[in-house]
């Protein structure tokens, strides 16, 4: 197993911060927010959910002594803390730093939008362990926590102030803020009116924003047909769509990072009578489905287009069965009293063949 021990001393009797990050087979030791080293991990880390988390001891008898002090503010992350984070962790602890004096009261921002959540960050240094936050002309979530935030509607001017304190003393600090509006588009695709499963459909977003997110989804089964793409103003949808109904909506930023969004459009995928002259017959066989297959009795086809006739041709050649698949993306063929074995169904549609191998069972 491996180990890995710190490059510095610590002193007993004081609060030290300790930061243990594993990364599948790399473990990362800090001490009071400096890197004590890095090792390979023997084995390589595996998590399992029905194991205990121990801390200070071991569940091998080999290496159970306990851990004989105290342990406080523990956190557990699901990813890897950057180096910058941990020292920030550490300066912020009141555990773990030696306060003399009051704080410096800092903080940041999140892009101020309009109608949407503003979150505050606290920087203040060193040692806070109370806050008080306020805003002109509005009203802060929670104003005794590090991290608040603050919502309003109108674009306009704002002044944040933060009380920080510790047992030394305080700091004020105020910053003035503009709140900026939400970038305005709309959205709408080429062609529109009738859409096919084969045709390209291309997004037109239209608005004041600078990066444009284009985003549909099959609304009549929603787990076949959701798509999304990213442009400038326009965005394409290849082709091979599920047939339904669709909602469309366009997502965008503008230059101050604030985040708009469509009114939503809906776009209806259709089946299309007439297959497209540019189409051949290997991409034609990418859109049909046969199932069950093998199958005893009935068989379901499912087809891009509407009516069109059918073939069932057995090994000999022979044709056994006829007729035509009914309008409607899917269709039924009635294999009867058909033995069981090898058939060959041919679906002849404007023009086009496609031959499908089909397995009859008992």
């Amino acid at each position: 197993f491996s180990t890995l021990t710190s490059l510095s001393n610590y002193t007993p009797g004081i609060w030290q911060h300790v930061y243990f990050a594993i990364d599948n087979s790399v473990l990362s030791l800090y001490l009071n927010g400096i890197l004590q080293g890095t090792t390979m991990a023997m084995p390589n880390f595996s998590y399992d959910t029905n194991a205990k988390v121990l801390l200070g001891s071991s569940k091998f008898s080999f290496g159970s002594a306990p851990f004989i002090g105290y342990m406080d503010n523990v956190k557990f992350y699901n990813r890897i803390l950057a180096p910058a984070e941990v020292a920030q962790l550490y300066s912020q602890d009141p555990n773990c730093i030696s306060v003399t004096q009051p704080p410096i009261s800092g903080f940041s921002t999140s892009p101020p939008c309009i109608n949407t959540p503003i979150s505050f960050f606290d920087t203040s240094l060193p040692g806070v362990d109370f806050w008080e936050w306020s805003v002109t002309s509005g009203t802060v979530s929670d104003p005794y926590v590090p991290n608040p935030n603050f919502t309003a509607s109108t674009a306009s001017d704002y002044t944040i102030t933060l009380i920080s304190e510790n047992d030394f003393g305080s700091d004020t600090i105020s910053q003035a803020i503009h709140l900026n509006p939400l970038p305005q588009m709309s959205v709408t695709c080429s062609p529109m009116n009738f859409i096919c499963q084969w045709d390209t459909v291309t997004f037109i977003m239209n608005g004041n924003a600078t990066t444009y997110t284009a985003s549909i989804k099959n609304l009549s089964t929603p787990s076949m047909g959701t798509f999304s793409c990213a442009g400038i103003s326009t965005c394409s949808w290849p082709p091979n769509h599920y047939m339904g109904t669709y909602l469309l909506r366009a997502s965008g930023t503008n230059s101050y990072g604030c985040l708009g969004q469509s009114d939503s459009l809906y776009v209806k995928v259709n089946v299309c009578e007439h297959l497209p002259d540019a189409i051949d017959e290997n991409e034609l066989n990418e859109f049909v489905g046969i199932y069950p297959n093998p199958g005893k009795k009935i068989i379901m086809v499912k087809k891009p287009f509407a009516l069109c006739k059918y073939d069932l041709i057995d090994i000999t050649g022979a044709t056994v069965l006829n007729g035509e698949l009914k309008e409607g993306p899917k269709a039924i063929i009635d294999l009867g009293e058909k033995p069981p074995g090898i058939y060959f169904l041919q679906i002849n549609a404007d023009g086009k063949t496609i031959t499908r191998k089909i397995v009859k069972s008992d």
